[in-house]
């Protein structure tokens, strides 16, 4: 008899499928158990192991060993007359198929049931839903066809796994935002409520969505398990689920796979331009996303802190990496910049120590414009691209193109972020157009506080600070700094001193922001003694800086000092973006003389907008 056929007779070759069969369910089973406890990557790997480690085991008991009806015994001890082989093979012939049946059964279930969201490995304490803004109002209904794409969860503990999330969780949100007639909630209102425990319904009303989709990720090696799901908000229905078992390689297939099946399960239409313009819209690369993820999640951390510049340094390494790595990501380039444009404007400003070289700051410079450049030039739309390249006019002091390059960007029908275009945006002529965009960024993007602070600038500029504070109390993010900066400016204008002081003293966390907003309300009483106080104060906690005292000289009247320090910036590479900041924040007119600082002047001379502008806030100090 020859081997194969010796193999059948004693069953082995059922054994081992009955085994392999029998280990794989085992497993699923098990991967599924473990998912729910948290439990860490390796145990599912030692389980997979011992598994193999015993199939020749089995084989060896099998091929020496049979079933008899008196027990097991040595298959020599067994009469070959009396063997009960192919009954037994029999019954592991129905095992076997039993198995395949049930395996068949787990491929269905995992395809397409809805995907377990479930915990992720962090030591980060859940957020309490106290720290969102109740206030759910929004001005229109949410759109049949908006979405918002939720962080993804890290449920792995690789260094880069949670950044690796967010990428993916990014280049998915990129992709939708390409479709016509689809509305996607922007990164950082999205973002916002990564690790914060509060029901779909809850996020939806607050992004004013009326879709979400939320996933999981796990990393093992360079295997990669991806879970998404969209869900109906109003009625929690999972309208489309889906379970990727691929390599790190296959990212990026994955996640345009993703949006692309978002897009249809919400009936909207993807022709090939479509199709094409959600896989250029994306990074494309692992690497690159990975590190933009870690550089923007410092960056914001840097921002406010003791340590801004230093920190703000620390990310840009990784949005350094992130650009060289994907040349082409737009918005990757705009937060590059944010680093070089601090440097040089709180060099400006006197606020660095030692200050920095004239070479540093040329190189600074150098950064700056490239930086935004490159955005321009890989813009996914025209609204966009004028977005950039009003920025980058800005920054050069190229005040022709800036009439024009505003008005394009504020005829924009998409969803785009205005760095430095409040600087001139809120000038007269266009602050009823820059309001209107405003509302209409704030639906795209509802919980960035810089819209919300912007808007409320507009307004109060406009001479509506009633309007400002309503539309403050209406804002979805609380605790933020410059929104509570705003909200004192608007109390200012409307006399509500005592209301302006109790904000400033329990709702601003930063020092200096405190005597800043001391130093105004008590100039806007008319108070020099109070004024100079806090400017004292600043002094003495090394926080004064030209900006500061530049706005204390202009809201006490002193016109000659504020001349000199107005004189002093303008003479600093981006001062004339310090003097645009200090007339915005001043509400006071003309904070300073035009022609005090001589090259500022032949910039807003030559962009033919007004001078003085009118004062929002009465500073009865102030004469001229």
């Amino acid at each position: 008899m020859s081997l194969f056929n010796e193999l059948k007779r004693r069953n082995v070759i059922r054994v081992a499928i009955a085994y392999l069969l029998l280990g794989w369910v085992v497993l699923q089973g098990a991967d599924f158990a473990l998912d729910l406890i948290g439990a860490p990557d390796w145990v599912i790997r030692a389980l997979a192991i011992v598994a193999l480690v015993g199939l020749p085991f089995a084989l060896a008991f099998s091929w020496a060993f049979e079933m008899t009806p008196e027990g097991i015994k040595r298959e020599a001890e067994v009469n070959r007359d009396e063997s009960i082989a192919p009954a037994t093979g029999q019954k592991l012939n129905g095992m076997i198929i039993a198995l395949l049946v049930l395996a068949v059964a787990l491929l269905l279930i995992d395809r397409y049931r809805a995907p377990r969201i479930e915990q992720p490995i962090t030591g980060k304490p859940s957020v309490s839903p106290d720290s969102v803004s109740p206030d759910i109002s929004t001005d229109t209904a949410a759109p049949g066809n908006s979405v918002a794409v939720l962080p993804f969860r890290a449920m792995s503990s690789g260094e880069d796994d949670e950044y690796f999330a967010d990428g993916l969780t990014e280049e998915i949100l990129n992709s939708l935002a390409q479709v016509p007639g689809l509305s996607v909630t922007s990164r950082t209102s999205a973002f916002y409520f990564k690790d914060k425990d509060l029901p779909i319904r809850d996020i939806a009303e607050r992004l004013n969505v009326k879709h979400v989709v939320e996933g999981s990720v796990r990393r093992s090696g360079d295997r990669l398990r991806v879970t998404a799901q969209l869900i109906r908000a109003d009625d929690d229905t999972h309208l489309w689920s889906n379970t990727y078992d691929r390599t790190d390689a296959d990212a990026i297939a994955v996640q345009e796979d993703i949006a692309q099946r978002i897009a249809e399960t919400l009936n909207v239409f993807l022709d090939e331009n479509t199709l094409a313009q959600m896989r250029r819209a994306g990074i494309r690369d692992v690497h690159a996303f990975i590190e933009y993820a870690r550089g923007v999640k410092m960056q914001h951390a840097a921002h406010g802190s003791d340590a801004q510049l230093e920190e703000l340094a620390q990310a840009n390494t990784h949005l350094a990496a992130a650009v060289e790595a994907a040349p082409g990501f737009a918005r990757a380039w705009q937060d590059y910049s944010d680093y070089y444009t601090h440097v040089l404007i709180d060099s400006a400003i006197g606020e660095l120590s030692p200050k920095p070289t004239d070479d540093e700051l040329q190189a600074a410079y150098a950064e700056t414009q490239r930086a935004f450049q490159q955005a321009a030039r890989h813009a996914t739309n025209p609204g966009a691209r004028a977005a950039a390249e009003l920025d980058l006019a800005i920054i050069r002091g190229e005040s022709g193109n800036w009439r024009p390059l505003l008005e394009t960007a504020l005829a924009s029908e998409t969803c785009i972020e205005l760095i430095w275009a409040h600087l001139i945006a809120y000038l007269p002529e266009f602050s009823d157009q820059f309001g209107t965009l405003l509302e209409r960024l704030i639906q795209c993007d509802p919980m960035a506080s810089d819209n919300w602070g912007e808007l409320a600038d507009n307004l109060i500029s406009q001479g509506q600070p009633a309007r400002a504070l309503e539309r403050l109390d209406a804002a979805f993010v609380v605790g933020d700094e410059f929104l509570n900066l705003s909200r004192i400016n608007a109390l200012v204008a409307l006399g509500e001193f005592e209301t302006a002081e109790s904000v400033a003293a329990i709702d601003l966390a930063n020092e200096g922001s405190r005597y800043k907003a001391r130093m105004e309300i008590a100039a806007a009483r008319g108070d020099l003694e109070g004024v100079l106080a806090s400017g004292d104060a600043l002094a003495r906690e090394q926080l004064m800086n030209e900006y500061l005292a530049l706005l204390q000289a202009a809201w006490t009247g002193d016109r000659d000092t504020a001349n000199a320090i107005a004189g002093r910036i303008d003479a600093q590479p981006l001062g004339h973006m310090a003097l645009m900041v200090s007339m915005l924040w001043c509400q006071c007119g003309a904070p300073f003389d035009l022609d005090a600082a001589p090259r500022f002047a032949d910039m807003w001379r030559q962009a033919e907008f007004p001078w003085p502008l009118p004062a929002a806030i009465d500073f009865p100090m102030k004469e001229w």
